[in-house]
């Protein structure tokens, strides 16, 4: 009922139709409620001046495994333009990084505004919540969105589908932002 397999598969488990129930003070949202989630891009190799610059643009071969960690610095830098001619955008200090392409589940908070190629999908926490516990919860959970990963050249994690996962929420882990 809360797995299914098919022969020559491993045991996938998903998300039960109905959440358990929590302990007071928690409740359910999904992972679109509590963040923005938003991809990277990669600017176009054909323009080396574009990776001349001193914007952090991260890669997921930069983010360890099997921990949190706080990045401030890239092996690559890019330019202004750069952003202006691809799909990467600044993301602000604080923003949630997880992978979510080949290398899926690992995890960072980014220090300070960075940028990121396609390889991720990065949560920009609202309605006051902890971008420690959020990150946190996603590393726990990286097992199970490898699962859900889809593709045949590179396995990913689409952000529509990241959008629509139940997250319980501990009122202690959010912010009154009033």
């Amino acid at each position: 009922m809360g797995s299914s397999k098919t022969s020559g598969e491993m045991e996938i488990n998903r998300q039960p139709s109905a959440p358990p129930s929590l302990p007071d003070g928690w409740v359910w949202t999904t992972l679109g409620e509590i963040a923005d989630l938003v991809g990277g891009g990669t600017p176009s190799r054909e323009h080396p001046e574009y990776f001349t610059g001193d914007i952090v643009w991260l890669t997921p071969t930069e983010i360890p495994r099997n921990r949190v960690t706080v990045v401030t610095d890239s092996k690559e830098k890019i330019t202004n333009d750069s952003l202006k001619n691809s799909s990467a955008r600044i993301l602000p200090k604080g923003t949630v990084l997880m992978t979510s392409r080949a290398s899926i589940g690992y995890v960072a908070i980014a220090g300070t505004e960075v940028t990121t190629n396609q390889g991720f999908a990065s949560f920009i926490c609202r309605n006051g919540v902890y971008n420690s516990f959020l990150a946190y919860w996603l590393l726990g959970n990286g097992d199970y969105f490898i699962g859900q990963a889809t593709g045949t050249t590179f396995k990913e994690i689409t952000k529509s589908k990241l959008r629509n996962f139940s997250f319980p929420l501990p009122l202690s882990a959010s912010r009154n932002a009033s």
